[in-house]
């Protein structure tokens, strides 16, 4: 039996928390699932009451606006890698397995997690990619950047950037480092299993192993470790 695993958002992101409760966790896993089915415009509290057999009113309970429940979902998003790259690096010494964790971490973070119960995060996945710019968008948002998943993004990126330091301790740009290693790894895997032509990767999982080999290259070239 696999064990359940909680994932913890910044409060402010929230007005109850929505994992404490089966109403919450079903707000949370059912909006995923029609933002990805409407999309983001068309996505409203009234049409997700409704799909949950709720009440509007239920729903802004736990979040101000559909733009607050999009900041929670990207936050949760960002804190599960984090959690992630933690877990599956502690106690392990050599940075260069640190680093193939990473990017293992990376390119699976498109597939669902069986440890975490009420998020899909396949779909979730895809909804960081169309619409997390929505979320860091502080005049959508109304909030500091210390209360948007800013700081969720923050806080992962500083997790990643000390594994870069591990290997190299001079290298100055470690966090840019980072987002070019998420960017690279989320659109690849986008193009290998949409558009393959344009890549020189595919689904096969031989060829997502040369993804792997391709990407950690990259890092340790930018890194300047031989």
């Amino acid at each position: 039996m696999t064990a359940v695993v909680r994932i913890d958002v910044e409060p402010k992101l929230y007005l109850r928390d929505p994992g404490d409760t089966e109403l919450g966790r079903s707000i949370v896993s059912n909006s995923i699932v029609l933002i990805d089915k409407l999309g983001f415009e068309e996505f409203t509290f009234k049409k997700l009451a409704d799909y949950i057999n709720s009440t509007e009113a239920s729903v802004y309970r736990y979040f101000k606006s559909k733009h607050h429940l999009l900041e929670y979902l990207v936050a949760w998003y960002w804190s599960w890698l984090e959690y992630l790259i933690k877990f599956k690096t502690t106690n392990i010494k050599d940075p260069r397995k640190k680093l193939k964790i990473l990017i293992k971490i990376l390119m699976e973070s498109t597939k669902d997690d069986p440890a975490t119960d009420f998020v899909d995060e396949a779909i979730l996945h895809k909804i960081v990619i169309n619409y997390s710019m929505r979320a860091y968008s502080a005049k959508g948002g109304g909030r500091k950047q210390s209360e948007s998943p800013v700081k969720s993004y923050s806080s992962l990126s500083e997790c990643a950037s000390s594994i870069f330091k591990e290997l190299n301790p001079r290298y100055r740009y470690c966090k840019s480092l980072f987002i070019t290693l998420v960017t690279a790894t989320h659109r690849l895997i986008f193009f290998s299993e949409n558009f393959s032509k344009i890549t020189d990767f595919t689904v096969k999982r031989r060829s997502k192993n040369e993804m792997a080999v391709f990407l950690e290259t990259l890092v340790l070239s930018a890194l300047g470790c031989k």
